[in-house]
């Protein structure tokens, strides 16, 4: 008997491929849509544009006429549970420690991608739940390479209503981890159209051809895919994460008027060369921006150095007895840490304090050393191994003047919730000749938000009105595990702005603060962006290890997950 009523169990959302997007795995002649997980809420409306004419010697309106194409929203909260529906929607999700993407803002590809993309809603009409039993991913590959792509489709499509969203673009992204809440994503989609069909059986993708308003279709055939279960050696797939599963942290950025010395080398410089065997200015790995500084070490001792090589750079004019932090992003190439020196000699020949060592990996770390300058530094900072043969990279070099004692560190307290808002403003592209709108273009530049909520737990010591007066920005990363304690999945804020700080105290509850912080999404250098990465798990080519980096086979390709699939 049919239902007379549509409720949560019956329904599931799915993302059709956007211009020019295949599956993956490929599927010729198919078009397989991408299931949404964690789904808790949908919603849509329709928008018919009017305008009300007038007309003079009459009190009420002459007609209110159809001014322009009709606007349909679709809203979208669910469970975080790593960043497999980002993906999928078409975020620019990184595979974590291997993309050579030159652009890691995670809206890039919004810019001029996600064309032509529909959003689908299941509704079976009858029956018990949609997605019914669970089927073995491992059937994926063997269908696809016997050309078999339509035994990919659920038994159940042809017993399914399919509500249509056109030409669906990303309007804004919210994202919040709040204690005593599971994380959770609230996203907003702007379309063109939408379209019922009474079955999801021997459907074609509905294209709104803009010129005439009418309906074509792809030549693909339309699939609605089988609960497929998820699995990946390396990560727990079917856990939704919680906030103890978050860790959050926030480094603060030199001002720039503390400088002392800085190498991005976002402009393709170099460093003087230190008996290294090869330096160069790469861009297959960076920790923000788009180049890093590429140093392999020699084979052999470098005679009475006692190393293997490395680069070196001049060092600026210090103040004996003065504060200063030596700043270095580093990344090892082996899977195994490797110690890095940074040797910085005064006239007398004898090390700086400013000299430092630290054990890198090869997963992209801030290390600082602060010190009271005991000693003016004369010549050069050499950087070098004590191992031979080993490729490093090196990023973000600074030396700036320091306080004494630290600004207000509100940003130790206790975090009880980290929200963060990316507003996705669309400008509605018009043609002549065209009777819906040519594009719904990203309208730049885009400010996105980050709000913590925190628990006073110390006493307030320094001076806010310096952060202020110097604009110094943040670096903030937001990590969240699975239940073996796995990194899954990564946030990643860079140059982050403090807009403010508030406090406040009352009776029976503890004190509390919220920071407000902006940032103004880069999409030419990358040095403020917000970065997402994702862990090896159907949507990302390869599977990576406990520190989130590439497995390797013998030969020294990346290992591919067993049974990957984008659906």
């Amino acid at each position: 008997m049919a239902r007379n009523r549509t409720i949560y169990n019956v329904q599931d959302v799915f993302f059709g491929l956007a211009s020019g997007e295949k599956n993956y795995p490929e599927a010729a002649g198919y078009e397989i849509l991408k299931r949404i997980h964690r789904v808790q809420s949908v919603s849509y409306d329709i928008n018919t544009n009017r305008t009300d004419v007038g007309l003079l010697g009459k009190s009420s309106l002459d007609d209110s006429v159809v001014a322009g194409p009709s606007d349909v929203t679709f809203s979208l909260s669910y469970y975080m549970e790593g960043l497999i529906n980002e993906k999928k929607m078409g975020f620019n999700v990184l595979t974590s420690g291997y993309s050579t993407n030159p652009n890691k803002e995670f809206t890039y590809k919004f810019l001029n991608k996600n064309k032509e993309q529909n959003i689908y809603v299941a509704i079976k009409k009858e029956g018990s739940d949609l997605r019914g039993g669970t089927h073995d991913p491992s059937e994926i590959p063997l269908l696809i390479a016997g050309n078999s792509g339509w035994a990919l489709a659920s038994p159940h499509a042809s017993g399914f209503g399919v509500m249509a969203i056109q030409n669906c673009y990303a309007d804004s992204y919210a994202f919040d981890v709040t204690v005593g809440n599971y994380p959770k994503v609230d996203i907003n989609f702007i379309g063109d159209n939408i379209i019922y069909y009474d079955s999801g059986s021997g459907l074609h993708p509905p294209i709104l051809n803009t010129n005439t308003s009418e309906i074509e279709h792809r030549a693909q055939e339309l699939i609605i895919p089988k609960n497929y279960r998820r699995q990946n050696p390396h990560v727990d797939v079917n856990h939704t994460f919680r906030p103890s599963d978050a860790s959050l942290t926030i480094t603060k950025r030199a001002a720039d008027e503390d400088l002392s010395i800085k190498y991005d080398f976002e402009d393709g410089s170099e460093l003087d060369d230190y008996n290294a065997e090869d330096i160069q200015n790469v861009i297959s790995t960076s920790y923000e921006g788009q180049r890093s500084l590429q140093i392999e070490s020699k084979n052999a001792l470098q005679g009475s150095e006692g190393n293997y090589g490395g680069a070196k750079f001049t060092m600026p004019a210090l103040v004996d007895g003065q504060y200063y932090t030596f700043s270095v992003a580093l990344k090892i190439s082996s899977s195994n840490p490797k110690r890095i020196y940074f040797d910085v000699k005064d006239s007398g020949g004898a090390l700086s304090n400013l000299s430092f060592s630290v054990l890198a990996d090869n997963t992209w770390r801030v290390y600082t050393h602060k010190v009271a300058l005991n000693s003016t530094p004369r010549g050069f900072c050499h950087i070098y191994l004590n191992s031979a043969s080993q490729i490093f990279f090196i990023d973000q070099i600074q030396i700036y003047k320091d306080a004494e004692k630290k600004s207000i560190a509100f940003h130790t307290d206790s975090f009880q919730s980290f929200k963060f808002n990316i507003p996705l403003a669309r400008q509605n592209i018009s043609c002549v000749g065209h009777k819906y709108y040519l594009d719904r273009a990203l309208q730049l530049p885009i400010k996105s938000t980050v709000t913590l909520d925190m628990l006073v737990d110390q006493d307030l010591s320094g001076n806010l009105l310096d952060n202020l007066r110097k604009d110094q920005e943040y670096d903030m990363s937001i990590d969240f595990s699975d239940t073996s304690g796995i990194s899954a999945a990564k946030y990643r804020f860079f140059g982050a702005k403090l807009d403010s700080v508030s406090y406040a105290s009352s009776i029976g509850s503890n004190k509390t603060a919220t920071a407000n912080f902006s940032i103004s999404n880069d999409y030419d250098l990358g040095r403020n962006i917000i970065k997402a990465e994702g862990r090896g798990l159907f949507i990302v080519d390869y599977l990576v290890d406990d520190n989130m980096n590439i497995l390797l086979a013998d030969d020294g390709t990346p290992i591919a997950d067993s049974f990957p699939h984008s659906f």
